[in-house]
């Protein structure tokens, strides 16, 4: 996933004053492969625009099947581009099972296609994308239909699936905290680059020619930002931790943002236990954008309190609160 010159910190979510320290062998749910794009990269410029269609070739899908879908991409004439890595992700509880890190490269056709399983009912995005420095995506909604199968585990042991990264989608509701002491936030990072572990750096600026030779072959690897939770139960009931939202004020500058509410997909937290949920944080284009703003992310060091709600085993809405700090800046996450 994330580890070219990316100096990866882990941070500690901050509840009540104290932080808890989690080691690496967490639980881990609504993982997202990350696979380095230093393959030939479709890049973008202004005489090439080019497009990526994401096709549904079936839609709906039953709870507990699969369907198939197919990524086209045509450069600014409608001609395949072929070689390119398109990397792919979903909503929790839809499945990509093929291909299973999410990632490919299009065959002589300019296409890949893939496969995606429904572990739940409900509708859920599918989201592929190229390389950034192409600066263009794709996304279908996927209609789950059915209750879930009598004695259906989901697909295979779930090691060697892909997806689920995005999280349950955005929401606009806001819930009032109600803390308690029985559901906590144990630490929180940022996965960002090519680093698999959550760290305290955002690199904010794209660089398309990490050679410095003019060709644009060798862009730096530059992804969207995905913050990891891990959460602790020490209650008798499971905790379901179903959305979250963030603020984020910078220490050394005016900016500041407050997200909507996230979908954490419905992950659960079992009694004497901890989870880690992984969700979208930052969209990242030419720069970086906190999920849902239109600006761009100045650098800087930010101040970022985080507020997980859920329910518990008697149905009862429960919010906690966890606080952090992440820096913000170009970063070099070339070769």
């Amino acid at each position: 996933m994330y580890t070219k010159n990316f100096k990866s910190l882990l941070i500690t979510g901050m509840v009540a004053a104290t932080f808890l320290a989690v080691g690496c062998d967490s639980g881990d749910t609504n993982t997202n492969d990350r696979v380095d794009d230093s393959q030939t990269h479709f890049v973008s410029d202004e005489t090439t625009t080019g497009t990526i269609d994401l096709k549904l070739k079936d839609d709906p899908i039953a709870t507990g099947s699969t369907g198939r879908f197919i990524v086209e991409v045509r450069d600014s004439e409608g001609s395949p581009v072929p070689g390119t890595r398109v990397s792919c992700d979903s909503e929790g509880n839809l499945a990509i099972l093929d291909p299973t890190t999410g990632s490919s490269v299009t065959d002589s056709f300019g296409n890949i296609s893939g496969t995606v399983g429904c572990r739940a009912p409900g509708s859920f995005q599918l989201i592929c994308r190229l390389p950034i420095g192409a600066n263009k995506r794709d996304l279908e909604l996927v209609h789950c239909q059915g209750d879930i199968p009598e004695g259906f585990n989901g697909f295979g042991d779930g090691t060697s699936t892909g997806g689920e990264g995005v999280g349950g989608g955005v929401t606009t509701d806001n819930d009032d905290i109600n803390e308690n002491s029985n559901v906590r936030i144990d630490t929180f990072g940022f996965i960002d680059g090519t680093s698999t572990d959550p760290g305290t750096s955002i690199d904010n600026t794209f660089n398309p020619d990490c050679n410095n030779d003019g060709t644009l072959d060798d862009p730096e690897f530059f992804t969207d930002t995905l913050i990891s939770i891990t959460i602790g139960n020490t209650g008798s009931t499971t905790f379901r931790a179903q959305s979250y939202r963030f603020t984020a004020r910078g220490n050394e500058n005016s900016f500041s943002y407050s997200s909507p509410s996230i979908g954490l997909g419905g992950a659960d937290v079992d009694p004497g236990a901890e989870t880690t949920v992984t969700a979208l944080f930052a969209d990242a284009a030419s720069d970086k954008r906190f999920v849902g703003d239109t600006r761009a992310i100045p650098s800087g060091t930010y101040r970022v309190t985080i507020t997980v709600t859920g329910t518990n085993g008697q149905g009862d809405r429960v919010s906690i609160r966890g606080t952090g700090s992440v820096s913000v800046d170009g970063f070099n996450n070339c070769n």
